[in-house]
């Protein structure tokens, strides 16, 4: 299933700028996906049924495409991050702790839903003691200092029969986006719900808390949101083209039915003024 790299951008339901980038010429943006991107993403991502056999994907129930509301339904930290891995090779990423708190300030994080940004690594115990160990032993490697809030775009995973989840996790060889030991403190410190030992999924609930706390990296529930948003980093000029597009697409009918009623107003003014 081909998904083009440029469809994000062209299709865009919205855009917001989220910082500069590394390259002084891009910026990195978030973007609210047209529902035909996101299915062909869904549904690439569950294309493996060797995956989908595996204990971190098992969420028949929930993982579901909703047709009808246009809406992938069901969310966990597997589930996002597979998806993140589905739109890493177009230069995209599911957005992480730091982007998603921007977007959160920007009121487009709707609360009655709730979506998961990450993994919180806190130490090498439990729970999930066999991911936390194997993320911290990166982290000493690294000479990085726990806590870690890692995005998905910092997680890969491979099939494992034999462990927890069904699969392995590491992390990423070039990562970007972790928080490192206290930056990562200053932003647990703002969380409503956190906790201070092994791996939790990290996300923001229902009612727009923001939490770190989920032991079950695979639980998803039917309110869970994943796709809804998705980054990358673009040029100055493309992105001002894509937003071109989008106000296109939102306005531009509109702005020429006020046109054309503007023009019959005056003509029949003109009209009016003639006859007299």
């Amino acid at each position: 299933m081909e998904i083009m790299e440029n469809e994000v951008l062209n299709d865009a339901e919205n855009i917001f700028l989220v910082r500069p980038a590394n390259n002084i010429n891009n910026y990195v943006f978030a973007v609210r996906p047209s529902f035909a991107f996101r299915k062909k993403v869904f549904e690439a991502s569950v294309f493996n049924p060797l995956e989908n056999s595996a204990n971190a994907f098992d969420n028949s129930r929930y993982w579901r495409l909703d047709e009808a509301g246009q809406e992938i339904r069901g969310s966990s930290t597997f589930l996002g991050l597979r998806f993140d891995k589905v739109i890493r090779p177009l230069g995209l990423w599911v957005p992480g702790v730091l982007e998603a708190r921007v977007l959160d300030v920007k009121k487009e994080l709707t609360n009655g839903v709730y979506r998961d940004f990450g993994m919180a690594v806190y130490d090498e115990s439990n729970p999930n003691k066999e991911i936390a160990q194997k993320l911290a032993e990166r982290a000493k490697k690294e000479g990085w200092v726990l806590p870690l809030l890692v995005p998905f775009r910092g997680l890969d995973y491979q099939l494992n029969p034999k462990a927890q989840y069904g699969v392995d996790v590491s992390i990423v060889e070039k990562p970007e986006g972790i928080v490192k030991g206290k930056d990562a403190v200053d932003v647990l410190n703002q969380f409503a719900w956190k906790t201070n030992s092994g791996a939790h999924g990290l996300y923001r609930f229902d009612g727009g808390g923001w939490c770190a706390d989920d032991d079950d990296l695979a639980g998803s529930g039917g309110y869970g949101r994943v796709g809804d948003w998705i980054c990358g980093e673009a040029a100055r000029t493309d992105l001002a083209k894509a937003y071109d597009s989008l106000s296109e697409r939102k306005y531009g009918a509109k702005i020429r039915e006020l046109q054309g009623q503007m023009q019959k107003q005056k003509e029949a003014f003109v009209q009016s003024l003639e006859a007299n």
